[in-house]
């Protein structure tokens, strides 16, 4: 039985291999943005907030060697709503510019999640080929910048930083 269970784990061990994961986490939203949410996540969270509407950062995955680094945000509301996205930028602790795009999109909420909770489809903030990611990575922290209002005619802008922290950690891909 013990041959069995060496020979099972050896298997597994060679079937995958270990890579280097590095991604910025903005760790108080981090379980709002890959869990479940309830009302009280929108008040314990007033920063992060605009409307009504929370603004969720998710970037994962970053490094040179995969060509489309998870890097999204999206929104959340309690009912049906939208806001209007105008663009991010992102800067490094001294406030120096980094990134910036300019999304102009408004953004549905509509997608039904538990506790009468409502969130958007993702959007893309990154690609490998319009951030240079080695620069990028060597950094301990950033701000992301989201640019955010109620609809495109309005004047009235808000923007919600996130302190992002470089997160560096070892993987396995298993062989599929």
């Amino acid at each position: 039985m013990k041959k069995l269970i060496c020979l099972f784990i050896i298997c597994s061990v060679l079937s995958g291999c270990l890579y280097d994961l590095a991604y910025f986490r903005h760790y108080p939203t981090h379980k709002l943005a890959i869990g479940e949410l309830s009302e009280k996540d929108f008040a314990n969270n007033p920063s992060y907030v605009s409307n009504g509407i929370l603004v969720l950062p998710y970037l994962k995955s970053l490094r040179e060697s995969h060509p489309d680094p998870y890097s999204k945000i999206s929104f959340a509301s309690v009912g049906v709503g939208s806001i209007y996205f105008k663009g991010f930028s992102l800067t490094d602790a001294s406030g120096k510019s980094i990134f910036e795009k300019n999304v102009e999109a408004l953004v549905p909420i509509d997608r039904e999640r538990p506790n009468n909770i409502y969130r958007s489809l993702s959007i893309d903030l990154m690609r490998a080929n319009n951030i240079d990611l080695t620069s990028l990575l060597k950094k301990k922290t950033v701000s992301l910048n989201c640019i955010v209002s109620k609809n495109k005619t309005t004047d009235k802008t808000e923007t919600i930083t996130f302190k992002l922290k470089l997160r560096k950690k070892k993987e396995i891909a298993w062989a599929t």
